[in-house]
C-alpha cells in the first residue's frame, strides 16, 4: 500500500510536498501572463500600393494575380483582402491554429516573390510588404501638442525619426498603423501659370527628375592612377534638393533669350504631408494617432510591457509642448481580469475552509485537507513549465474550480480516518492505516476518472481545442497532484496532528453547536437510510429517472442559445461612422466633430482618438468614413451595466439614429484578441460565377434586407457601397494618335493635375521624404478643371486634354473586397436582445439560402468561423468524456456493467446544468461546456465514492448487495456532503463576479454550482439504485439481511 510507505516515514512525505511547492514558486515568478492561451491563429499582412489607381484595377491587377499564387500553402486556412481608391491593397492571410507562424510568413513571402514579375511595374517598383502580424489592437496611442506649438506633420515625422523604428521593434509587435503622414515636398500645380509659360505637369516631372538627384561623381586620384599621385579626394556634388527655395529656383525651361521658366514661377512649394487622406484628433484637438497589432504568438502583456517602455523613454526627450497619451491598452483588460479572479480564488478559499471546518469540527483536521490546496496548486504552476502553459484567465478559472476539488481527495481521506478514531475508537497512526486500506482505491479511482473527463480533451484541435485544453489539463494536474497528497502527506499528517476522539461533550458554544449539528446530520443519515430501503422496492422506477433526465437534457440543450464566447467589457469601444457615398472628407470631419463631443460626454469614457478618412470596417482609408477609439475608466470607476462598454456601443447606435447624416455604429471588441474588429457576426457573400461587382453589391442587399427581417438580427450591415459616385474618363484614342499624343504621358498628366504624383526624394534630418506633385486645391474641385489641363504632343505643342476625354457620371466601389480568391462583401452586424450568436448564424444561414442565387455562395469568417467549428465539436467531446470515464470505470471495477451505475448517474448533474442555464437565460458557450465536463467529472466521483464501498462489502464481507450499497451510502454520505458543498461553495463567488471578465466566471460558475447541486441531491438517492439494478442484471441475487 503506497499510503503505508509514507505513514512510516513522514518527514519524507513533508520533504517532496515542500519540494513540489518550491518548484511551483519558482516557475509562478517566471511563467508569463497573457488574457488567454495562444488561441489566435497565425496570419501573415501582406500591403502593396499602385498610386492612382482605382479599387477595381488594384482588384483585377494586383489582388487577383496574388492571391490566385497563394493557393496550396500548407496550413492556409482563409485570405481576405481590400483594394480601394487610394491606391493601396491589403491582404490579411489566417493558418491553423498550431502552425508556425514563421514558416507561415516564410511561406507566403516565397509564393509572392514568384508572383512580383507579374505585377504592374509600379507596384513591383514600390514592392510588396508581408508582415507576421494580426488584426488584433494591443494598444491605441497618440502624440498631441496640447498647446497647440506642432502641426500634425511635424508629430508624424517626429515619431519616425526618434521612436517608432523602436516600437516596431519591439519583439511580438507584428505592425503598427500610423494615422498621419510624414513630410513630403508638396508641388501645388497652378494651370493658369503654367498655360501662360507654356508648361505641362510632365515637364515638371522631368525637370525635378533630372535637376533633383543624387550625384554620385566619383574620387580624383582613385585607382588606376599614376605611379607618383600623391593624394586622393573624394568629390561631392549638391545634386539632391532639401529646401522649399531650392525647389522653387528649379529650372523647368531655359528660354533662347537668356530667360528661364522656374518651378516656382507656375506652382507654389511648401513642405507639407506626403498625403491628406487620414488624419486625426485626441479629445478634439489635433493629434497623430498609432495602433499597435501583435504577431499572433506574442504575449501581449510582455510585449505592451515593452512598448511603454520604449514609449516612456521617449517621451523623457520630447520638446516642450510635445507629449503621448494611450487609448487603449489590452493588457489593462488582462490585469484586471486576472486581479478579480485572483479576488475570487481567495473568497472560494476561504468558503472551502468554512465548509470544512464545519464538517471536521477541529482546526488540526480543517488544517490537513487544506495544505493540499497550495500544493497541489503551486505543483501545476511548476507543470505549467513544462507544458508551455501562461497564467491566463481560463487556467487561473480552472484553479477556481480546482479548489474544491483539491480538498476532496484529503476529505476522502481524513473523514475515514476520524471515523475509524471515532467509531472504532483506533489511536490516530492505526486509524490510519485501516483507513486508507479503504480509501485508498477510491482516491485513486475518483482522480483516474477526473482525468479521463478532462484529459481527452486536450487531444481536440482548433481554436476551441486550445482553450480547452488549458482548462482541462489544469484541473487534470492539479488533481492528480492532490490525488498524490492525499495518498503521501495526508495521511502523514494525520498520523503527526489527530488526537484520540474526547468523549462526546454538550457543552456550549461552538462545541454546543457543532453537537447539534453532529445530531441533525446522524438524523439525516437515518432518514437518508430509510428512504434507500424504499427506492430498493422501486427499482424498475429509479432506472427509468435517469432515462427521464437524459430525455430533458437534451431538450433543455436544444433549447439552450449557442455561442462561442460571451462578450466582455473590455473598457474599449470603438465607433465607425460613415457618410453616403461621394460626401467629402471636410463633411466627414464636421459631422464626426459634433458626434464625438456627444460621446466625450457619456459618463465612463477616458479618452477618444477620432481618426478622419479611415474605415475600420472597411480596413482602410475612405473619405467619407471616420472611426474613433473610445477608451473609458477603470472597471472600479464603472461598477454597473450601463456604464459598461456593450452599454455604450449601444448608446453610440441609439445616438447614431438621431443624426441623418451619417450610418454609426458602436462595436464592442471581440473577446479574443486577432479575430475581426467587433462582437457579433460576420459572413463573406462571395462571387463565385463571374458576376459583376454591381450584381454582387445588388445581391448583398437583397440578403441585408431580408436578414433585417428576421427577429434574431437586431443589426446588420456592411461597410461596402457600390454606388461611390465617380467619373468614368472615356479616351478618344484615335483623336489621340492622330494628334500626336502619347496615351502614357496623357494619363501620367491626369495623375500628376488630380492624384498625388510621387516624382523622387529629398533629403532631411538625416531621412530621405517624398516630392509630390498636385494641382492646387481650387483647380481640382471640379471635373470641369479637365480644361486647365494641358499634355505635350509629339510635335513639341500643347493640346488640351479635354479634346480626348468625355467624363460620365458613374457609380461604382471605392473599395472592393475579396475572401479566399473570389470577389466578396462582408456583412456583420448582431443579434437581436434575447437571442444568441449562435441563433443569429443560423437565421442567416436560412436568409443565405433564400436570397443567393447562382453563382454565389457564402462563408463564415472571424468569431463566426470558430464557433461553427467549435459547435460541430461539442458532441465529440462529451462523447469522448463519457467513452473514457467507462473505459476507466471498467478497468478499476473489472467489469463492463458496473461502469454503467456510475455514467447513469451522470444526466443528473447535467440536467441540472442545463435546467438552470435555460433558466437563467445563458448560452450554450465554451465556458458553459468546460462547466459542463466539471460536473460530469464530480457526478462520476460520488457514484466511484459509493459503489466502491458496497463493492469491497460485497466481494470481501459477503454481504448482500442491498445491506452492502445502503451501509457504503451511509457511510459515504458525509464525505459526499462535504465535499461537494466545499466544491459548490467554492465556486459561488464566481455567480457574484464583477469587473473585467465577469461574464465568462458567472457563465461557468451557474454552470458547476447547479450542475453539482442538483446531481449531488439527486444522485445520494439514485447511485445505489442504479448499482442495485446492475447487479440484478448481471444475475446477483438481492436480498436485505434485516439483522444489517
Amino acid at each position: 500500500m503506497i499510503a503505508a510507505f509514507f505513514i512510516k516515514r513522514p518527514v519524507l512525505a513533508i520533504v517532496i510536498s515542500l519540494f513540489i511547492t518550491i518548484m511551483g514558486v519558482l516557475a509562478l515568478i517566471t511563467l508569463p501572463v497573457a488574457k488567454y492561451p495562444n488561441v489566435t491563429p497565425p496570419q501573415v499582412h501582406v500591403t502593396a500600393s499602385y498610386v492612382g489607381a482605382d479599387a477595381e484595377g488594384i482588384s483585377a491587377t494586383v489582388a487577383n494575380t496574388i492571391e490566385r499564387q497563394l493557393s496550396g500553402i500548407d496550413h492556409l486556412v482563409s485570405i481576405e483582402s481590400s483594394s480601394n481608391d487610394s491606391g493601396i491593397y491589403t491582404l490579411q492571410a489566417l493558418f491553423d491554429s498550431g502552425s508556425n507562424a514563421d514558416m507561415d510568413a516564410v511561406n507566403m513571402q516565397n509564393r509572392i516573390n514568384q508572383v512580383i514579375p507579374l505585377l504592374p511595374q509600379e507596384v513591383a517598383q514600390a514592392g510588396v510588404s508581408v508582415q507576421k502580424s494580426t488584426t488584433s489592437m494591443a494598444m491605441v496611442f497618440a502624440l498631441e501638442s496640447p498647446h497647440g506649438t506642432y502641426d500634425q506633420t511635424f508629430m508624424k515625422s517626429y515619431a519616425a525619426q526618434y521612436f517608432l523604428d523602436a516600437v516596431k521593434g519591439v519583439p511580438g509587435v507584428g505592425n503598427v498603423q500610423e494615422f498621419g503622414a510624414d513630410y513630403a515636398m508638396r508641388i501645388w500645380l497652378n494651370p493658369m501659370k503654367m498655360a501662360i509659360c507654356k508648361v505641362t505637369p510632365m515637364d515638371v516631372a522631368a525637370a525635378l527628375r533630372s535637376q533633383n538627384i543624387q550625384a554620385p561623381v566619383g574620387t580624383v586620384g582613385a585607382m588606376p592612377a599614376p605611379a607618383d599621385q600623391t593624394y586622393q579626394y573624394t568629390l561631392r556634388a549638391n545634386g539632391r534638393l532639401q529646401t522649399a527655395d531650392q525647389f522653387r529656383q528649379l529650372i523647368i525651361r531655359a528660354n533662347p533669350e537668356g530667360t528661364a521658366v522656374r518651378l516656382g514661377d507656375v506652382a507654389d512649394v511648401q513642405l507639407g504631408a506626403r498625403d491628406y487622406t487620414v488624419y486625426s484628433n485626441l479629445n478634439g484637438h489635433p493629434a497623430v494617432g498609432f495602433m499597435v497589432a501583435l504577431t499572433a504568438d506574442a504575449n501581449a502583456m510582455q510585449t505592451v510591457g515593452k512598448v511603454r517602455e520604449v514609449m516612456e523613454k521617449a517621451q523623457e526627450k520630447f520638446p516642450d509642448d510635445l507629449t503621448y497619451k494611450v487609448v487603449y491598452d489590452s493588457t489593462k483588460f488582462v490585469k484586471a481580469s486576472i486581479e478579480e479572479v485572483l479576488k475570487t480564488l481567495i473568497e472560494a478559499l476561504l468558503l472551502v475552509a468554512f465548509i470544512v471546518f464545519l464538517f471536521l469540527q477541529s482546526p488540526r483536521s480543517t488544517l490537513i485537507p487544506l495544505m493540499a490546496v497550495p500544493v497541489s496548486l503551486l505543483g501545476t504552476f511548476a507543470c505549467f513549465k513544462i507544458m508551455g502553459f501562461s497564467i491566463n484567465t481560463l487556467t487561473l478559472f480552472a484553479m477556481v474550480l480546482a479548489i474544491g476539488l483539491l480538498v476532496d481527495d484529503a476529505i476522502v481521506v481524513i473523514e475515514a480516518v476520524e471515523y475509524e478514531i471515532k467509531y472504532n475508537n483506533r489511536p490516530p497512526k492505526e486509524a490510519t492505516l485501516v483507513a486508507m486500506k479503504n480509501v485508498q482505491n477510491p482516491v485513486i479511482g475518483v482522480a483516474c476518472v477526473l482525468a479521463a473527463v478532462f484529459v481527452p480533451v486536450a487531444f481536440i484541435g482548433g481554436m476551441s481545442g486550445v482553450l480547452y485544453r488549458q482548462f482541462a489539463l489544469t484541473i487534470a494536474v492539479s488533481v492528480g497532484i492532490s490525488a498524490f497528497v492525499a495518498l503521501t502527506l495526508t495521511p502523514a499528517l494525520c498520523t503527526l496532528l489527530l488526537r484520540e476522539a474526547p468523549p462526546d461533550s454538550t457543552g456550549k458554544g461552538i462545541r454546543g453547536l457543532f453537537a447539534r449539528f453532529n445530531y441533525g446530520f446522524e438524523r439525516l443519515v437515518d432518514w437518508y437510510g430509510g428512504k434507500l430501503v424504499h427506492l430498493k422496492k422501486h427499482l424498475a422506477l429509479c432506472f427509468f429517472v435517469p432515462v427521464l433526465l437524459i430525455g430533458l437534457t437534451g431538450v433543455f440543450f436544444r433549447a439552450l442559445p449557442t455561442g462561442f464566447v460571451p462578450p466582455e467589457d473590455n473598457g474599449f469601444v470603438i465607433m465607425n461612422l460613415t457618410l453616403p457615398e461621394g460626401m467629402s472628407q471636410k463633411e466627414t470631419e464636421k459631422v464626426s466633430r459634433r458626434f464625438s463631443q456627444w460621446v466625450r460626454q457619456q459618463p465612463g469614457v477616458s479618452q477618444m482618438l477620432n481618426v478622419i478618412g479611415f474605415s475600420v470596417l472597411a480596413g482602410g482609408p475612405k473619405p467619407n468614413s471616420a472611426t474613433a477609439f473610445i477608451g473609458m475608466d477603470d472597471w472600479s470607476k464603472r461598477p454597473t451595466l450601463d456604464l459598461s462598454s456593450y452599454m455604450l456601443a449601444g448608446k453610440i447606435m441609439k445616438h447614431g439614429m438621431e443624426v441623418p447624416e451619417a450610418m454609426t455604429i458602436g462595436m464592442n471588441p471581440p473577446p479574443i484578441d486577432g479575430m475581426g474588429t467587433s462582437s457579433g457576426f460576420t459572413v463573406q457573400l462571395e462571387n463565385r460565377g463571374g458576376h459583376t461587382t454591381e450584381e454582387l453589391w445588388q445581391t448583398a442587399q437583397n440578403f441585408i434586407k431580408a436578414a433585417k427581417k428576421r427577429p434574431e438580427i437586431r443589426m446588420v450591415f456592411t461597410a461596402f457601397a457600390g454606388d461611390t459616385p465617380g467619373y468614368e474618363l472615356t479616351v478618344d484614342r484615335e483623336r489621340a494618335a492622330r494628334e500626336g499624343v502619347n496615351l502614357k504621358e496623357l494619363y501620367s498628366t491626369l495623375q500628376a493635375f488630380y492624384g498625388s504624383y510621387q516624382v523622387n526624394d529629398f533629403s532631411m534630418f538625416g531621412r530621405n521624404f517624398k516630392v509630390v506633385l498636385q494641382a492646387a486645391p481650387a483647380y481640382r474641385s471640379s471635373i470641369a478643371d479637365n480644361a486647365h489641363i494641358g499634355v505635350r504632343n509629339n510635335k513639341g505643342e500643347i493640346v488640351p486634354v479635354n479634346n480626348f476625354l468625355k467624363p460620365k457620371p458613374v457609380g461604382a466601389a471605392s473599395v472592393v473586397t475579396r475572401f479566399n480568391n473570389y470577389p466578396a462583401i462582408k456583412v456583420q452586424g448582431i443579434p437581436a436582445k434575447g437571442y444568441s450568436s449562435g441563433d443569429a448564424l443560423k437565421a442567416l444561414a436560412a436568409v443565405a439560402k433564400e436570397t443567393l442565387g447562382e453563382g454565389y455562395a457564402y462563408e463564415w469568417s472571424g468569431m463566426s468561423r470558430e464557433e461553427v467549428a467549435a459547435g460541430h465539436q461539442t458532441l465529440y467531446i462529451f462523447a469522448l468524456a463519457f467513452l473514457f470515464v467507462f473505459l476507466i470505470l471498467a478497468a478499476l471495477y473489472e467489469s463492463w456493467k458496473v461502469p454503467f451505475a456510475v455514467l447513469l448517474s451522470v444526466p443528473t448533474g447535467l440536467f441540472g446544468a442545463s435546467f438552470f442555464a435555460y433558466v437563467l437565460h445563458l448560452q450554450n458557450n465554451i465556458y458553459f461546456q468546460i462547466g459542463i465536463l466539471a460536473v460530469i467529472g464530480l457526478a462520476a466521483k460520488n457514484a466511484v465514492l459509493i459503489i466502491e464501498y458496497a463493492k469491497v462489502r460485497v466481494e470481501t464481507r459477503g454481504m448482500d448487495s442491498v445491506s452492502a450499497v445502503i451501509e457504503a451510502a451511509k457511510i459515504r454520505i458525509r464525505p459526499i456532503i462535504m465535499t461537494s458543498s466545499a466544491f459548490v461553495f467554492g465556486s459561488l463567488p464566481l455567480i457574484a463576479s464583477s469587473g473585467a471578465g465577469a461574464s465568462s466566471r458567472i457563465t461557468m460558475g451557474i454552470t458547476v454550482v447547479f450542475g453539482t447541486t442538483v446531481a449531488t441531491l439527486f444522485g445520494v438517492f439514485l447511485i445505489p439504485m442504479l448499482f442495485l439494478s446492475v447487479q440484478r442484471l448481471s444475475g446477483t441475487k438481492l436480498g436485505l439481511n434485516k439483522n444489517k
